[in-house]
């Protein structure tokens, strides 16, 4: 425990804009929820990588305990994956971050799904709380969604539903 006396008893360092300036890779990934969902929409329009590419990540290259954090961990290709919440055998992929944000997609949906927070949630991914309600939230509305019909009467339907994911609109 550090004593109230000590200077870093008041400080919590990732609200530091002194931090902020450092270029940590691996935290500070300081952004809106809108903009970390335009990076995995661009990957879903093959913008930013190829559509064949993004075709590999759909399952984790690693599913076991994970050494660092001595729990189970599916993860590959730079990301993590969690069980998709509504098709078995399926995932979803992105990455989780500190304090509870986390980006994961769905890419045969056509869904992304970034979430973060003012503050530090307990849990990471799919363990946080406040993600996974909004997560289960997106894939049980999926059902919800009548088809869109355009002008000239034209539906547009994808997989049973409306996709939710329009890139005109991101």
């Amino acid at each position: 425990m550090t004593p109230k006396s000590s200077k870093l008893h008041n400080i919590n360092t990732f609200n530091s804009p002194e931090l902020h300036r450092l270029e940590q890779p691996a935290a500070l990934g300081i952004t809106k929820a809108r903009d970390l969902g335009k990076i995995f929409a661009l990957m879903l329009q093959g913008e930013l990588i190829s559509h064949k590419l993004v075709e590999k990540f759909h399952e984790p290259q690693v599913n076991n305990i994970d050494y660092v954090v001595k729990a189970p961990i599916a993860k590959g290709y730079g990301f993590m994956y969690e069980p998709h919440p509504k098709k078995s055998g399926k995932w979803l992929f992105g990455h989780p971050g500190y304090g509870g944000s986390t980006i994961m997609m769905d890419p045969e949906e056509e869904i992304v799904i970034a979430y973060v927070s003012n503050g530090l949630k307990t849990g990471m991914g799919e363990v946080t709380r406040t993600y996974r309600l909004l997560r289960n939230a997106v894939f049980d509305s999926l059902t919800e969604i009548p088809p869109r019909i355009d002008t000239n009467g034209n539906v547009t339907v994808k997989n049973g539903h409306t996709p939710l994911l329009n890139p005109n609109i991101v």
